[in-house]
């Protein structure tokens, strides 16, 4: 099998993304494009708990030039000097990663998980979870790292 492009899904408001070096590993070995992808939520009642305090209504009902600028220096941090595109939704992230991911004919799916159990995630659901049921690919999900002092 090859790997002629990644998709890495992010989340902008993260400062810790452990998906970024695993899609950058995946794409040095490959020689595989990468497509960044960040997806807002969609303004419903049902979707609001995805939704953190600093969103402001313009920017889920449609991206603005602020998220923008925000993807263009994620790429630009994160990913200097790669075949990288960044591309911003709105939608049920679920969903629309997985649109994506057929849209663009990606072969590998790289995200990050949030790494909640319990009633947290029966809350919240599984965007992880529910990517890899209805992908179109493989997907790679990569759990948080514990801290180092944590106990084990």
């Amino acid at each position: 099998m090859e790997v002629k492009k990644i998709l890495c899904a992010v989340d902008l408001e993260d400062t810790i993304t452990p998906s970024v070096d695993y899609a950058k590993m995946m794409a040095d070995l490959s020689g595989a494009s990468v497509v960044v992808a960040y997806v807002i939520p969609a303004h419903t009642p049902y979707e609001d708990v995805y939704l953190s305090i600093n969103h402001h209504p313009n920017e889920v009902d449609q991206p603005n030039e602020t998220v923008q600028k925000s993807m263009n220096a994620f790429l630009v941090e994160k990913f200097a000097g790669m075949d990288v595109t960044g591309v911003i939704l709105v939608g049920r992230p679920s969903e629309e990663l997985v649109k994506l991911a057929e849209e663009k004919g990606a072969d590998l799916i790289v995200m990050g998980t949030h790494g909640r159990a319990g009633f947290d995630r029966l809350l919240f659901g599984s965007v992880a979870h529910e990517v890899v049921r209805a992908a179109p690919c493989p997907v790679m999900t990569i759990r948080p790292e514990k801290p180092k002092d944590a106990a084990q």
